[in-house]
C-alpha cells in the first residue's frame, strides 16, 4: 500500500479497478500516527522516500494524559457532543484519571 499511495502523491492520480486510464486528483493529505516513521524509516520499515513526502509539516500534540487543561478539554468536548447531559462528580474523575 506504501508504493500505491507514493504513486498517487506523484503522479497525481488514481487508477481505478477495471480503468483502462489514471484518472488526475487533486488532492490535500493529512496524516496522524502515533509511530515514530523517521525511525521506521531508517529501520526500512517504512519507505523513506514516502516519509519524505509526507512529512511536509509536522505537528507534534501531547497525549491527553500529559496536559495540563485535560480537565478543560474533557468539560469542553462533553459540552460539544452531549451539551444536556450531566454527570456526577464520580463520572467526572473517572473521566479525569
Amino acid at each position: 500500500l506504501q508504493t500505491r499511495l507514493l504513486r498517487v502523491l506523484e503522479n497525481r492520480e488514481v487508477w481505478p479497478l477495471g480503468a483502462l486510464k489514471p484518472v488526475p486528483v487533486d488532492i490535500r493529505l493529512i496524516s496522524a500516527t502515533h509511530r515514530d516513521l523517521g525511525r521506521m524509516a531508517e529501520e526500512g520499515a517504512f519507505r523513506a522516500d514516502l516519509y519524505f513526502r509526507l512529512r511536509g509539516m509536522e505537528v507534534r500534540l501531547p497525549a491527553l494524559r500529559e496536559r495540563a487543561d485535560r480537565d478543560d478539554i474533557i468539560r469542553q468536548i462533553a459540552r460539544e457532543e452531549a451539551p444536556n447531559c450531566r454527570l456526577s462528580p464520580e463520572a467526572w474523575a473517572q473521566l479525569a484519571a
